[in-house]
């Protein structure tokens, strides 16, 4: 769905329904879900980084993949992308914290997220 609202150059029209599914498909406010890593990339796509205020507020810290779905890739890609909505809303200790989560996460192996958040943790 955000694809396709981002090919469509309206990403703007898919921030509401996403906060509202990611919502709706969190067992508990600190869950982790598939839909984060979508919905804070539609929020830098759409240049609105604040819409995801509210969900960022909520420390995840619960990432069951039984109740969610979740994998690794969209934990480490939930970090990855919570520090460039931070480091878009200038708010450059969360931002690297962010980076940091998904640099350490446990992974079988290293993954282009991890090294994309490496060099941005860098920086």
């Amino acid at each position: 769905m955000a694809d396709a609202f981002t090919s469509a150059r309206v990403p703007r029209r898919a921030v509401l329904p996403l906060a509202m599914a990611l919502r709706k498909a969190q067992p508990t406010p600190s869950s982790a879900t598939k839909l984060h890593p979508l919905f804070l990339r539609v929020c830098l796509s759409a240049g609105v980084p604040n819409a995801a205020t509210a969900v960022l507020a909520d420390a995840v810290t619960e990432f069951d993949p039984g109740a969610t779905g979740v994998t690794p890739g969209d934990v480490l890609a939930t970090f990855y992308f919570s520090g460039c909505v931070h480091a878009a809303r200038g708010r450059w200790d969360a931002a690297a914290a962010s980076f940091l989560a998904a640099v350490t996460a446990p992974a079988g192996h290293a993954s282009e997220i991890a090294v994309a958040a490496y060099k941005k943790w860098v920086l």
